[in-house]
C-alpha cells in the first residue's frame, strides 16, 4: 500500500490517489492536478490550432505523464509521450529528432536547464517549459507559481 493510498480520494488534491487517477484515464476525472491544468490552460491560450499540431510531451514518469497525455488528448492535442529518466536519456538521437521535429514541445522533467533551447527548438516551435524551482525567486515564493513568456517559450514554474 501506498502512502497516497491512505488519503481519501475526496481529499486528494493533486490526483494521484489510485481512484482519482483511474477516474482521470477513463476520461471521468475527480479532480485534474494543478499543475496539469495549469499546462492545458497555458496551451489552450496561445490560439493555435492544437489539432494541427505535432507535440512532444517530456516527463519523468508515466504517474504524471500519462494523466497529462490523457487531459491534453481530450483537449484535441495529439501527443507523444516521452518518458525521460536521466539526463543522459534525453540527449538520445531519437528523442532529440522528435524534438527537432515537433511543432510544441511541452517540457516537464523538473530539470530547469534540460532542453537545449539553441540545438533543438527552432523558431517556429512553441515550448512550454515547467519546471520545480528549488530556489524560488521572492515573486514565486509568494505566489506559489509564475510564469513568463520569451518569443515562443512559455515557462511555468512552480514550488
Amino acid at each position: 500500500m501506498t502512502s497516497i493510498s491512505l488519503v481519501l480520494p475526496k481529499k486528494d488534491v493533486d490526483g494521484f490517489h489510485p481512484t482519482n487517477r483511474e477516474a482521470l484515464l477513463a476520461g471521468k476525472p475527480h479532480v485534474v492536478p494543478p499543475a496539469i491544468a495549469a499546462i492545458a490552460h497555458c496551451m489552450n491560450s496561445t490560439g493555435i490550432n492544437l489539432e494541427t499540431q505535432q507535440t512532444v510531451l517530456l516527463v519523468r514518469s508515466t504517474t504524471f505523464g500519462a494523466p497529462l497525455k490523457k487531459v491534453l488528448d481530450a483537449g484535441g492535442l495529439i501527443s507523444e509521450l516521452i518518458i525521460v529518466d536521466t539526463p543522459a536519456q534525453l540527449h538520445t538521437r531519437s528523442t532529440t529528432l522528435k524534438i527537432k521535429n515537433a511543432d510544441m514541445v511541452v517540457s516537464a522533467l523538473g530539470w530547469p536547464y534540460s532542453i537545449q533551447e539553441n540545438n533543438w527548438i527552432n523558431a517556429n516551435t512553441l515550448l512550454l517549459k515547467t519546471h520545480v524551482t528549488a530556489g524560488c525567486s521572492d515573486s514565486i515564493a509568494k505566489h506559489g507559481s509564475n510564469y513568463k513568456v520569451e518569443g515562443r517559450k512559455l515557462i511555468l514554474e512552480y514550488r
